[in-house]
């Protein structure tokens, strides 16, 4: 065999072996109660959801990533176990604010359930190792934390944080996959869609 027809083997089998080398990987941080926070026995009431990001300093595409980030909510929130009466906010600095001061307001607008939403993270991230062969790996990563409280209680229903993962060795995927991502980490603390470890 030719050195040639050698490397045509290699790239070859990397090519049928790419499929299967894709992973999701979540890792779940509760601090106080538990999900999924959207249950049919949990009256929840009207619901306002207050969107935030922490992007780290050098995060490139910012208004892409918070449109991302926007058409997600929207779609994660629509979902028939958090009833019907949904009201996600734009993004903004939300925690620039005492918590307690939201609760009072938007209780005074008839808000029964306050969810905090912050945004850390959504995007692709890549990893090259120069060994031989040459290896990279290639992920659509979403990170978030999701504070919901009962207003006229002011009992945290929950109060945790979750990083979901998609992919794997031998792989490319492009920032707009990462979407998806999010919603999945969303739906995984709202309706339980998903076991994470």
């Amino acid at each position: 065999m030719t050195l040639a027809h050698r490397r045509l083997l290699v790239v070859l089998t990397l090519l049928i072996a790419v499929p299967g080398c894709s992973g999701v990987f979540s890792q779940l941080h509760t601090a106080t109660g538990s999900a999924p926070l959207c249950m049919p026995d949990r009256e929840l009431g009207r619901v306002v959801v207050l969107p935030e990001t922490a992007w780290r300093i050098d995060q490139k595409d910012v208004p892409e990533r918070e449109a991302m980030a926007l058409r997600a909510l929207d779609r994660a929130f629509s979902i028939d176990e958090c009833g019907g009466d949904t009201d996600v906010r734009e993004l903004s600095n939300w925690s620039s604010v005492i918590e307690s001061s939201w609760l009072d307001a938007l209780g005074e607008e008839g808000a029964e359930t306050v969810v905090f939403v912050r945004i850390e993270e959504v995007g692709p991230t890549v990893a090259v190792t120069f060994s031989l062969p040459l290896l990279w790996i290639s992920t659509s990563e979403a990170q978030l934390r999701v504070r919901a409280i009962h207003v006229p209680t002011r009992e945290v229903l929950l109060d945790a944080g979750l990083k979901r993962s998609v992919g794997g060795p031998f792989q490319l995927r492009p920032a707009a996959w990462a979407e998806a991502e999010l919603e999945a980490a969303l739906l995984a603390l709202l309706r339980a869609t998903e076991t994470t470890a």
